[in-house]
């Protein structure tokens, strides 16, 4: 069977938005029975011949690409995965809007990627739990259809990625779902009332999307069993207490004919005397994994390197299930700006491996923790990563990769180049995060480096950035790196020239920079707020406003302190007294030694 005019013809308008000059092809697209891309390009001649309408897309981008360039081209090409793909993360706040999502798919289409999985905890419709998705921008039946019809259209998957155990807080959090509460976030196995609503869940996956697949979560339920659950029922075996809980899940989707995957982790922290995922001492009995179901494993792995401890992760999965599926990441969930230098070294690590380990799904995370502050569009240039070392059967260069990236998105390779200035290096997650959040006084922004290092290196940013602030992006962008910068400078010399009794250099920080700071905050807040009104839905924002409107409010409360001790009414500034110590702790804020109590009780 051959592609139809219209299958052609959408490729050829997906490659034309990115080079107009594409229209002028003359393509000739043939379906192969196999499983390899031919693409042959001479003059104004494409002659494709590709395995699914995905794969032709990804012909007609390359051959636009180097008619643009003025090459020939002729290249041979196998799938080394047969699923590749991303995850987005709409249940952090940014929920994506349609137009948004088929806009991603635009893209994963040029590279040839086939798989789309949507991260939902709780923004897609069910019946029966009115709290399901409340004021949280949950998608209407139309709108979660028309999703899958576009992406049934250019050859993409779309897996429903949602949350059977925990990470359901923002549900559970209504008295109304009291009764379904183990842990402040993890469901109360056991209950009936648990699974009339999980198989509400997978009943209106089904229904909505055309994928037999579905992913059923359970990642980081911490403390299962140990809540409520204990409280009613005393100690348990908490391997025995999972493998429970997921069979009766398994079962569900069975009964609406999907194939259930699930993220491993609890499996590795329940049989880790610490708890973590990544502790090669970990051991899962044989006993227990003879009571998991037939359910896939999905390995997930952005933190890590070694590829030794890559490769034990490979093998212990092996013994749960064969066919394991790795999720990697694209990192959006560092701050404002994707962690370039994190996405390259850890996709660089883990890929090859995969190819190794003869992995048949890869997935590229693109997560939105606390708050979903990187829009999705800004990472999208580093998607290559993942969908070359499909096609090519290895990881290109990051270089490469961007220059794939920008061909495909149109965001350009310098400026991929610039954001990544707003970390130190590859293990830096949350350096420029501090400053932007940061307080004046307080001295607990992080970054693995000093200070007025750290403001020079944002400057560099700003200045790379700065040609391509013609765009939201990359207006974007340049406000970030521009307060980043200027708190980092006054950060750097604030408290040695306070000790130093230096009134003067206090009063322009108070009279003069601190004012800079507010309209640099406003400008970011304002080029913030403009993408987040064209790539999501209005819920969210709320936070981020918020979080925008503390950070004015506290600067003009630390420019009254320093203009207080300025005349008298203050004998010092109490904060810049203290010896500064290292910032690095469990858990707390950018802006305060303290810590605030939970929500109450469970």
């Amino acid at each position: 069977m051959g592609f139809s005019k219209e299958e052609v013809a959408r490729s050829v308008s997906l490659a034309a938005a990115r080079f107009p000059d594409a229209r002028s092809l003359s393509v000739e697209a043939v379906q192969s029975d196999g499983a390899a891309l031919r693409v042959s390009l001479s003059g104004e001649r494409a002659v494709i011949e590709a395995p699914d309408k995905n794969a032709l897309s990804r012909g007609v981008f390359l051959s636009a690409l180097a008619h643009a360039r003025g090459e020939k081209l002729d290249l041979t090409e196998t799938r080394h995965f047969r699923d590749c793909g991303i995850m987005l993360d709409l249940s952090r706040g940014a929920v994506m809007t349609v137009e948004s999502l088929k806009a991603v798919m635009d893209v994963m289409a040029l590279l040839g990627m086939n798989y789309l999985q949507l991260y939902m905890e709780d923004v897609y419709p069910i019946e029966g739990f009115p709290y399901f998705g409340y004021l949280r921008g949950r998608y209407s039946e139309k709108e979660l259809r028309e999703v899958d019809r576009y992406a049934v259209s250019l050859g993409i998957e779309v897996v429903a990625s949602i949350q059977t155990l925990g990470h359901l807080g923002q549900f559970l959090q209504w008295n109304e779902n009291a009764p379904l509460r183990d842990q402040t976030a993890v469901l109360m196995i056991d209950d009936e009332r648990t699974y009339d609503l999980i198989e509400a869940q997978i009943r209106a996956c089904a229904s909505l999307l055309s994928s037999r697949r579905i992913h059923i979560g359970m990642d980081e339920a911490h403390g299962v069993g140990l809540g409520r659950y204990y409280a009613l029922h005393g100690p348990v075996d908490r391997f025995a207490l999972l493998c429970r809980h997921l069979k009766r899940v398994c079962a569900i989707a069975e009964k609406y004919g999907l194939s259930p995957m699930m993220w491993s982790d609890m499996f590795f922290r329940l049989g880790s005397a610490t708890g973590s995922y990544y502790d090669i001492s970990s051991h899962v009995p044989d006993e227990v994994i003879k009571e998991v179901p037939n359910v896939r494993l999905c390995y997930w792995d952005y933190y890590n390197r070694d590829p030794a401890l890559i490769s034990h992760m490979f093998r212990e999965h092996e013994r749960i299930h064969a066919d394991t599926v790795f999720t990697g990441g694209i990192w959006t969930w560092s701050g404002f700006l994707p962690q370039v230098y994190r996405t390259y070294e850890t996709s660089a690590a883990a890929l090859p491996l995969c190819l190794e380990n003869g992995i048949t799904t890869v997935v590229a995370s693109m997560w939105g923790d606390d708050g979903a502050e990187c829009d999705p569009f800004l990472a999208l240039p580093l998607l290559p990563l993942f969908s070359e070392a499909c096609w090519q059967g290895k990881v290109p260069s990051l270089d490469a990769a961007l220059c794939l990236g920008e061909a495909a998105c149109g965001f350009e390779k310098a400026a991929v180049e610039a954001m990544a200035r707003f970390y130190t290096g590859w293990d830096d997650m949350r350096g420029g995060k501090t400053y932007l959040y940061g307080d004046l006084l307080y001295p607990l922004s992080a970054g693995g480096d000093r200070p007025e290092n750290l403001a020079k290196r944002f400057r560099e940013g700003e200045e790379m950035i700065r040609p391509y602030s013609g765009t939201d992006l990359g207006t974007f962008a340049k406000c970030v790196f521009a307060l980043a910068a200027h708190k980092a400078e006054i950060s750097a010399g604030l408290r040695e020239r306070y000790l130093a009794g230096d009134k003067e250099y206090l009063e322009n920080v108070a009279e003069t920079e601190i004012p800079a700071l507010i309209e640099e905050t406003k400008a970011l807040l304002s080029s913030h707020r403009a993408l987040w009104k064209k790539h999501m839905k209005p819920y969210g924002w709320e936070i981020l406003v918020s979080r925008y409107g503390a950070c004015m409010e506290r600067c003009r409360d630390v420019s009254k302190e320093i203009r207080e001790y300025l005349s008298g009414e203050r004998a010092e500034i109490s904060a810049l007294e203290e010896e500064p110590l290292s910032p690095g702790r469990m858990y707390g804020h950018f802006f305060t030694g303290c810590t605030f109590p939970s929500a109450g009780p469970l």
